[in-house]
């Protein structure tokens, strides 16, 4: 299986595009034509998300986003909620939940259920990839929204991730400054470009225990996958990672955010959290518990 096929096979919907340049018929009847047995969920029109059915002024670029299987929902309840106050909350964010909505799931994601159980709406400024696991940082209003989006902006904020790579590792310690770009392989990809223009930077560092190999991973900028690109890029791709080459997993990818530490956007007080044992995936307990027994 090549590299595109395997991606393919890992993401959650098949997508389907194509443009009407007729006019007539209604977008709903147009789907059906080309797609028999298509949803009315899932459905752009030049890039928007429709909530009813009408007859477009062609040309129009309609896409479709077939889910592969019916929606799974994933657990997350009060108890994943590690830290909060009136002005932030933390979560663990389990693996395989989607940190916003995306075009095939609208209310299976972190924003939708978190926002459930505090029965008021949350800001995110940052997020986890879906199939990442580990802790992300909320604001509850807008004032410490915009106070903690500066702490990311400003890299007041330190987030430490733990991941595993089936390669040997020849280096201590290591720091991948290359700029990430989208790759023309899949609109999903990101690559490497040294004639990129946004800079990227992870501090890399190993940690070997019992003959596995593990990296401790600190992003000081906040590129799509950045961990996951830096990591193929440098020759150690993460055990499970569908998207870059990683060693293939039947429990998905082995990366999680376990430690963020930052200034408190309001009170200014130092806030350190360090993801609880409980939440541990088996494959990381073993460097966790030394992490943490470190300090």
């Amino acid at each position: 299986m090549n590299r595109l096929e395997r991606l393919k096979r890992s993401l959650s919907s098949v997508h389907h595009s194509f443009t009407y340049y007729e006019r007539g018929e209604s977008i709903y009847s147009l789907i059906e034509k080309n797609i028999p047995g298509a949803h009315h969920e899932g459905i752009y029109v030049n890039g928007r998300s429709i909530k009813f059915d009408f007859s477009p002024i062609s040309p129009v670029k309609i896409e479709y986003f077939e889910k592969k299987e019916p929606e799974f929902d994933i657990n997350l309840s009060p108890d994943h909620i590690i830290y909060q106050d009136q002005f932030i909350i933390i979560i663990y964010k389990p693996k395989g939940l989607s940190t916003l909505p995306t075009r095939e799931k609208k209310s299976v994601n972190l924003k939708h259920k978190i926002e459930t159980i505090l029965g008021h709406s949350v800001h995110l400024p940052s997020r986890l990839d879906t199939s990442t696991e580990g802790l992300v940082v909320l604001s509850k209003n807008e004032e410490s929204h915009n106070a903690l989006q500066n702490l990311f902006v400003e890299r007041k904020i330190t987030k430490k991730y733990l991941f595993e790579t089936a390669s040997q590792i020849t280096w201590q310690e290591k720091s991948v400054l290359l700029p990430i770009v989208k790759d023309s392989l899949h609109p999903i990809l990101r690559t490497v470009s040294r004639y990129g223009t946004k800079p990227a930077r992870t501090d890399f560092t190993k940690l070997e225990i019992n003959n596995r190999n593990f990296v401790l991973a600190r992003p000081l900028t906040g590129r799509t996958h950045q961990i996951r690109v830096h990591a193929m890029a440098s020759g150690i791709p993460i055990i499970g990672d569908n998207f870059y080459e990683g060693e293939f997993c039947e429990n998905g990818l082995r990366l999680i955010s376990y430690s963020v530490s930052f200034p408190h956007p309001v009170t200014d007080e130092p806030v350190t959290i360090f993801a609880p044992s409980k939440f541990w995936p088996k494959w990381a307990t073993l460097p966790l518990e030394q992490l943490k027994e470190e300090g």
